[in-house]
């Protein structure tokens, strides 16, 4: 993706790391959260802090993420009996873990640090080419 956006858009930064490999006056117009919350488990809010720190005044921050979907509901259940939230899915042979939020619990931790500019709800392919509910926000 990053070769691409290289390819098409000349005199622009564009990069994949972590929040924390980011100078603390490093700053953007935009930032692109795609398939990240969900994987961010623990201390959200101090990432979507770190998110607003690195934002330009007037600079957007493009989400996409899975919402919680009852399609999921027998394995947010194993989840839950293992003692892990609810909207909890294992992965890659329970290696990895994901949150799936609702749309309200995405939008509270968001409207912390941004204003919701754009939202819609559509359907997204996973990995296994399952259909589960996204949401795509623009803050």
């Amino acid at each position: 993706m990053i070769r691409r956006a290289l390819s098409s858009v000349s005199g622009a930064y564009f990069g994949v790391g972590t929040i924390d490999d980011l100078a603390e006056s490093d700053c953007y117009d935009a930032i692109l959260l795609c398939g990240v919350i969900e994987y961010i488990l623990s201390e959200r809010d101090d990432f979507i802090e770190k998110v607003a720190c690195h934002l330009n005044e007037g600079g957007i921050v493009y989400l996409e993420t899975f919402l919680l979907d009852e399609k999921n509901k027998e394995c947010y259940d194993f989840c839950v009996r293992e003692g892990l939230p609810h909207g909890t899915l294992l992965v890659k042979g329970g290696d990895l873990a994901v949150f799936h939020d609702t749309l309200e619990g995405i939008n509270e931790l968001f409207s912390r640090h941004f204003s919701l500019e754009y939202s819609s709800q559509e359907r997204f392919r996973t990995w296994k080419g399952f259909e589960t509910e996204g949401y795509t926000a623009i803050f």
